[in-house]
């Protein structure tokens, strides 16, 4: 069995316990503002770390969408430039076409007005050459007829 103890160290182990309850109360209500200062430092941290992440973010995200909306009115500008372009050829195309079948046009004038040319000289030539063929043959049918019998 323990030995007993005297009643005095008893009443010093009370006091002792209630001066250390009391420090650690004490202790206690420090270590509770220390960590409630701790835990108000680390929100206010975070606070701020969210706060620079968002702004930094929304900076990012502008950034993103001025650089790609500047990169879509590029693209817009080039293919406005392209079909203008396009549509110059265009009409400089069909520019050439028109005069390719006014001048087709021409010469088929042309042709039909030489080829009527060439059909009446044609024409005429046979009329002569009908009438010289008449002449030779009544000439021919003269000679046949003054022949002297023999």
């Amino acid at each position: 069995m323990a030995p007993a103890r005297s009643k005095k160290v008893v009443d010093e182990d009370i006091q002792l316990s209630q001066v250390s309850n009391e420090d650690d109360d004490a202790a206690s209500g420090t270590l509770i503002k220390l960590l409630q200062k701790y835990k108000d430092d680390q929100a206010r941290s975070r606070k701020k770390k969210e706060v620079e992440f968002l702004r930094k973010s929304k900076l990012t995200f502008e950034n993103t969408v001025t650089e790609h909306a500047r990169g879509i009115a590029d693209s817009m500008n080039e293919i406005q430039d392209l079909y203008c372009k396009f549509q110059e050829e265009r009409a400089a195309t069909n520019d050439r076409i028109r005069n390719a079948w006014e001048l087709v046009e021409r010469i088929a004038q042309f042709d039909r007005a030489a080829g009527e040319e060439a059909d009446e000289r044609m024409e005429k030539q046979l009329s002569a050459l009908k009438q010289c063929i008449i002449e030779e043959r009544h000439c021919i049918d003269m000679l046949h007829a003054t022949r002297i019998p023999t």
